[in-house]
């Protein structure tokens, strides 16, 4: 396990652990991921970057939003050939 950096885990029923405690620490240390990375975004280190990821932000709430706009607003349903081009633009 310390090739792959993965955690072990005991795979005891939890009918074995007694206390509710025990169960509950049981749960959240199998729920969550063996480590946390935390990644820092700078977005405030300089006017053009935070320019930069509000344009990201915005582009993909457009895109998003345009999904629905075509289907809702416009009545075109989903098996609509327009509806597959637009997919196909935007996944390339």
């Amino acid at each position: 396990c310390r090739f792959f950096a993965m955690k072990s885990y005991q795979w005891t029923g939890m009918e074995s652990i007694s206390t509710t405690k025990g169960k509950l620490m049981r749960f959240l240390e199998q729920a969550t991921p063996f480590s946390w990375e935390s990644y820092e975004w700078h977005m405030l280190e300089s006017p053009k970057r935070l320019a930069s990821i509000i344009f990201i932000v915005c582009m993909i709430a457009t895109a998003e939003v345009n999904a629905f706009f075509l289907k809702y607003v416009l009545w075109i349903p989903p098996s609509n050939p327009l509806n597959v081009i637009r997919l196909i633009f935007w996944f390339l």
